[in-house]
């Protein structure tokens, strides 16, 4: 009788030393490193990249400054955005003796702005008589390579109706580009020092990231005063570079720049643009022609006020801030 009362007392300390062992396993797996805030981070960071990268569909105006911040914050190790995503060159083979090159085929005559998910604005002096247009966005080195370079196709452009070519009088248009971008310009020497264009085509629809991003459109009322400074963008020698040039004057269609000491030729269509509350980019001015070296100003047509006939002839898809009631 002892004996099996005793085997019994064995047996349940058996079974709860068993299952104290389990409770210890199952509290060991809690605290594991997968619940630690290092891990946990680490465990998060592609969700807060994809939804930082998704909320740049609402988006207008970020820059190269915030995208390293952001890049600093989360330890992203993606490539450098470029300074600003929304300056677009116009490449074509018609003219071959405008002085920017490009590492692809043909040569860089014009500039615009991305002013929405399919729209450029530019001016209307650089399409009026150009044929066979690419779009380059996402870019910004000029003739080396760069991995982030999209080239585009144009689908029709609309340019102002009482545009003077003679006066650069309402000197803006629109480009309207194909929903779908003609490949990575794989650039590399060949051994007649030429570069190979584009490798393949994809009908991959365009989207908002830090490489291409809009930039704002002010309100329709708003006048910048002689004396503020904004900033003209273009390409350099090898890369696209910025500006701050104070305006010296504004008139109803047009806002004029001083021209800095060693900086012109300024590429026509072209943005003037001005850093405003969070260093948000706004976009005020369109290089008309721009100016050439030994001019003291340079033109831009006034943005503001065509915010009306940028809203008609994009059917309400791109809209200036609105202004004051």
């Amino acid at each position: 009788m002892e004996y099996h009362k005793e085997h019994g007392r064995q047996k349940q300390r058996r079974l709860v030393d068993s299952s104290r062992s389990d409770a210890f396993r199952r509290t060991k797996r809690n605290i594991t490193p997968t619940s630690s805030p290092d891990m946990k981070t680490l465990v998060l960071l592609p969700l807060v990249l994809i939804l930082s990268e998704l909320s740049l569909a609402s988006e207008c105006g970020r820059s190269y400054e915030f995208w390293e911040l952001h890049r600093s914050i989360y330890g992203e190790a993606a490539p450098k955005a470029p300074a600003f995503p929304w300056y677009a060159a116009l490449r074509t083979t018609q003219f071959d003796h405008h002085r920017n090159s490009t590492s692809g085929r043909g040569r860089i005559f014009c500039a615009g702005s991305v002013v929405g998910r399919r729209w450029i604005l530019t001016a209307a002096s650089c399409v009026v008589r150009s044929d066979d247009v690419k779009v380059l966005l996402g870019f910004k080195y000029t003739k080396r390579v760069d991995p982030l370079k999209r080239v585009y196709d144009v689908k029709r452009t609309i340019i102002h109706k009482d545009f003077d070519v003679d006066n650069w009088a309402n000197d803006i248009a629109l480009i309207e580009w194909e929903m779908k971008y003609l490949g990575y310009i794989h650039e590399h020497p060949s051994k007649n020092h030429k570069f190979d264009g584009i490798r393949f085509k994809t009908t991959q629809p365009i989207l908002f990231n830090r490489h291409v991003q809009p930039v704002c459109l002010p309100k329709s009322d708003e006048i910048l005063s002689p004396g503020t400074s904004a900033n003209t963008t273009s390409l350099g020698v090898d890369r696209l570079h910025q500006v701050e040039s104070p305006l010296v004057g504004t008139d109803s269609g047009s806002v004029r720049t001083e021209t800095r000491a060693g900086f012109c030729g300024v590429d026509p269509g072209a943005p003037l643009t001005r850093k405003q509350l969070f260093d948000i980019s706004w976009l005020y001015g369109v290089s008309s022609g721009g100016p050439r070296c030994g001019q003291p100003e340079g033109k831009f047509t006034r943005v503001t006020h065509f915010c009306d006939w940028i809203a008609r002839s994009t059917d309400r898809e791109v809209l200036c801030q609105e202004g004051n009631e």
